[in-house]
C-alpha cells in the first residue's frame, strides 16, 4: 500500500509533468511506512499496535482515494499514440 501511494504521485509527475511531485510521492511511502514500522519494531509502548493499525488504514484509505482518482483519467490507447507519431 505504501507503494501505490508513491506510484500514484510519480506517475501523476509523468503525466503532468511536475516532478515535485516525485518528492510528495517519495515522502508519502517513507512517513507511513517509517511510522507503521515504528510502532512494530520500536520497545514496547502501550498501545502500540494499534498505532501500526492507524498507519495502515490510513494509508489504505489514501490509497483508494488516488486509485479512484486516477480511474478518472482518460489515458491514450496504444493504437492512439502510434498514429500521434
Amino acid at each position: 500500500m505504501f507503494g501505490v501511494l508513491m506510484g500514484y504521485w510519480v506517475g501523476r509527475a509523468k503525466m503532468e509533468s511536475k516532478p515535485g511531485y516525485n518528492w510528495i510521492g517519495l515522502g508519502s511511502a517513507v512517513l507511513f511506512h517509517g511510522l507503521y514500522d515504528l510502532f512494530l519494531l520500536s520497545e514496547y509502548i502501550p498501545g502500540q499496535f494499534f498505532g501500526a493499525i492507524i498507519s495502515l488504514v490510513v494509508c489504505l484509505v489514501l490509497a483508494r482515494f488516488a486509485i479512484r482518482i486516477h480511474g478518472r483519467y482518460q489515458f491514450p490507447s496504444i493504437d492512439e499514440l502510434k498514429e500521434l507519431s
